[in-house]
């Protein structure tokens, strides 16, 4: 049942309700055929008055509980709890399921990788503004290149067709040899293509553990720029164009 049938359920509830309160509640309507006058009158109102609001007060509480939430649009995924949702309605995919978990538990590892590595910048370089700004901007710059492989991941899980691929599952001995491995191969190319970026995110979070540990050994003193691990993060950061 979608949201808007049961908007429809509980406003017909409502006034259901609030005729019922109405006449079980008002005595006046019960005495007014034998008292006519303007103490019955005045109680009657009092109570229409009574369904009334308990009519507008049902069907508003009936709105907040069934509206439906706004999707989140995938090319404006930036937070960690919407980048952990999107990838949780797809965990169950008989596809791509396994592949949407593995997101999933990327982003908490890179959350924690983050944290831990912001308090290393400021134990080791406290007083340094120099070297902990450009660490940290480093920092941030990988963060950017592991959610960008994430919405990209995201907008291409979104998309698959999973009621294609089960329907052709089922049904695949019913086709030619052409088109039953013609589509297999464009399904195995799309489980490709989202693996290679599990498999990117990878290499970018063990390249900042390296740099955890690099920076753990440097000394304030220490030429930074010269560093082969700072070395490779400023390449990788510069050579990859998928974050703004």
């Amino acid at each position: 049942m979608n949201g808007n049938k049961k908007i429809v359920l509980i406003s017909i509830s409502s006034i259901l309700i609030a005729v019922i309160s109405v006449f079980v509640f008002s005595p006046g309507l019960f005495v007014s055929k034998y008292l006519e006058t303007a103490t019955s009158l005045a109680t009657i109102f009092v109570y229409v008055l009574y369904g009334v609001i308990v009519l507008a007060s049902l069907s508003y509480i009936a709105l907040l509980l069934y509206k439906q939430p706004d999707e989140h649009k995938l090319n404006e995924l930036a937070t960690k709890e919407q980048f952990v949702e999107v990838f949780t309605k797809f965990t169950n995919s008989s596809f791509l399921g396994k592949e949407s978990m593995s997101f999933r538990k990327q982003i908490f590892i890179l959350d924690e990788k983050i944290m831990t590595m912001d308090a290393l910048l400021q134990q080791k370089f406290e007083g340094a503004t120099a070297s902990y700004s450009k660490f940290n901007s480093i920092v941030k710059s990988t963060q950017k290149l592991v959610y960008s492989n994430l919405k990209n991941a995201a907008i291409m899980i979104s998309n698959f067709n999973e009621e294609d691929y089960k329907r052709f599952s089922s049904e695949k001995d019913e086709y030619s040899d052409k088109i039953a491995n013609e589509k297999l191969e464009t399904f195995n190319t799309y489980k490709k293509d989202i693996k290679d970026m599990l498999v990117q995110n990878e290499e970018i979070l063990l390249k900042l553990d390296k740099l955890q540990l690099e920076v753990s050994r440097l000394s304030i003193n220490d030429n930074i720029e010269e560093n082969p691990v700072v070395q490779e993060m400023n390449k990788l950061i510069t050579q990859t164009k998928l974050y703004k």
